[in-house]
């Protein structure tokens, strides 16, 4: 546009720094999946936890608590899996994934390590009060997830019930 090479330069480089922070420089194709690089490593983080939780679960050798441990671990991979199915519950189940989840596998890590060595019936009673919390958490965690999908859904059906009521085919 008339401007001094030098200039047209430095235009190029302003647009590009401003691209890059707009978009970043992640790939592409990861974008599109929407989870990108901190969502992705959000997931990975998280199923490091619930594979920590399940190995100290097998070092608690308690049948009841080893089963709850289990159920707990099930349901977290199943918000996982709807994360992965739908990264926009990423927001949601972001406090899923960075507190509650490690604050479990501290807990469970803890109760592993000390049970075996000291006799509290009290302590006991406790974790397993705290398992039945974080497991009815998680439940509704898992069913907060999926109310949004069914939501969603019925967006979609009024949308299409009216589309086809203004064509006349209804």
């Amino acid at each position: 546009a008339g401007h001094h090479p030098a200039i047209a330069a430095a235009f190029a480089l302003v647009t590009l720094l401003g691209f890059h922070f707009l978009y970043g420089l992640e790939p592409p194709r990861r974008r599109r999946l929407g989870l990108g690089t901190q969502g992705a490593e959000s997931l990975r983080r998280a199923e490091a936890s619930i594979s920590a939780i399940e190995q100290a679960s097998h070092d608690i050798r308690q049948p009841e608590l080893d089963a709850r441990l289990g159920a707990i671990a099930a349901l977290a991979r199943q918000i996982l899996q709807r994360v992965a199915d739908d990264p926009r519950d990423l927001w949601r189940a972001r406090r899923f994934l960075n507190v509650y989840l490690d604050g479990v596998q501290r807990v469970v890590e803890g109760y592993a390590k000390t049970q075996g060595q000291v006799a509290a019936p009290a302590l006991d009673q406790r974790f397993r009060h705290a398992l039945e919390t974080v497991e009815t958490a998680f439940r509704e965690q898992h069913a907060v997830l999926l109310e949004r999908d069914v939501e969603d859904l019925d967006v979609q059906i009024e949308v299409l019930v009216q589309q086809l009521e203004r064509e006349g085919i209804l």
